[in-house]
């Protein structure tokens, strides 16, 4: 495969992964393949909310990568000098300090060194008062120090792996979003039901769901609601019909229809549609 094919696959598998996290398991050991590195390092992190949204790493060995997240993530003497970095910065070691100086600290004779690590490129993916992110990938001995193909390389892939990022803080924002509604719905009393224009059950609360198994009011049919009362049913089948087609008729205050049982018991369901 050549470096074009590489690219492309690499990019492929990146927006892959936003959707899938998991498929970061892979990526990295592609993008530390298209680079020629030993490592590649993937991280997310939230200042505001004091949360992680996405670690990952590869080509680490599991004791040396213990011992730089417990003494040296903190104690790291290029720390400074990165954290003035911008978003769509990419940078080597000798880019933040003299290599000599890198060489002579404590992280590089006990971390760095026994390993056989030289230089390391990184890009800052973003930058922000209350986020950071970046890519991050360790160069060994038997790479060679970063040059400017890699730095290249670097720069043809930060922008997929910024989009990425960023996409996949939007869709946890979402399921997160989606499972606070749902535990607000869980948490009223009442029935209720989302459906769309042709009566497709989308979501429903805990007593929604009751009343659906019991078939004594409503039911769902292949996914569809309806009522057990015939003409109850089919009032609500033209109501929704109208709120689906925008018919400013059902109004922001919504239409009740009062639902009747075989047992003579009564029961009032409230249409309302979403949008208002």
């Amino acid at each position: 495969m050549n470096e074009k094919e590489q690219l492309s696959e690499l990019i492929g598998g990146i927006y892959d992964a936003a959707l899938n996290p998991d498929l970061w398991d892979d990526v990295l050991p592609q993008t530390s393949r298209f680079l020629n590195s030993a490592t590649a390092t993937l991280g997310s992190f939230d200042f505001q909310h004091h949360r992680v949204n996405l670690s990952k790493t590869w080509g680490y060995d599991p004791e040396y990568l213990e011992l730089l997240m417990s003494r040296y993530i903190k104690n790291n003497p290029m720390e400074f000098a990165a954290a003035l970095k911008k978003t769509g910065d990419v940078y080597t070691i000798g880019d933040l300090m003299p290599y000599s100086e890198f060489y002579a600290s404590q992280m590089y004779l006990e971390w760095g060194k026994p390993q056989g690590y030289i230089d390391a490129i990184q890009a800052t993916l973003e930058r922000t008062p209350t986020a950071y992110a970046a890519l991050h990938c360790m160069r060994h001995e038997s790479n060679g120090m970063v040059d400017n193909r890699i730095r290249q390389g670097v720069g043809l892939i930060w922008p997929h792996f910024r989009r990425a990022v960023l996409i996949g803080k939007v869709i946890d924002l979402h399921k997160v979003e989606a499972a606070t509604l749902a535990d607000t719905l869980d948490g009223l009393s009442a029935a209720m039901f989302l459906v769309d224009g042709k009566s497709r059950i989308v979501h429903a609360n805990k007593p929604g769901l009751r009343m659906l198994h019991e078939r004594r009011i409503v039911r769902s049919d292949d996914g569809r609601f309806s009522t057990t009362d015939p003409t109850a049913d089919q009032s609500l089948r033209e109501i929704m019909a109208i709120a689906d087609g925008g018919d400013s008729a059902v109004g922001t205050r919504g239409i009740t229809i009062l639902l009747g049982t075989a047992d003579a018991d009564h029961y009032v369901a409230h249409v309302l549609p979403l949008t208002s």
